[in-house]
């Protein structure tokens, strides 16, 4: 899995019939701390991220042909999460950061999730 920023569409007049009624976006790749690595990926999009939002890749085609549920098309990148923060580990840099449009917000969505101790879920037995 990776790290990108949405950073436009792709938009095609020709193309395989698998991409229709599907929006191809534009990443550039991050670094975990949320600088930019160098490169990008054209990803199919199947949560509506939006252009400035940070997002979670899948790059394997054949994990990618699962989740879309086609078997020969030819997809190989998709965008499969929208990240609202990265927190890397003590010794990597500070808590955690939110990253894309999050960051942007004074409060809200964003300071209720990084504010106070980390909520973990049980997990059923």
């Amino acid at each position: 899995m990776k790290i990108a920023r949405v950073v436009g569409t792709v938009v095609s007049t020709i193309r395989a019939p698998v991409f229709d009624g599907r929006r191809l976006l534009l990443c550039d790749l991050l670094e975990p701390g949320g600088e930019a690595a160098g490169g990008y990926l054209i990803a199919v999009d199947t949560v509506g991220a939006g252009a400035g939002e940070t997002v979670l890749l899948i790059d394997e085609g054949n994990s990618a042909r699962q989740i879309i549920g086609l078997s020969p098309a030819p997809i190989r990148t998709l965008v499969v999460g929208i990240v609202d923060a990265i927190e890397l580990a003590a010794g990597d840099a500070g808590p955690v950061a939110p990253v894309g449009p999050a960051a942007a917000r004074p409060a809200g969505r964003a300071a209720r999730r990084t504010a106070g101790p980390a909520r973990r879920r049980s997990r059923p037995s």
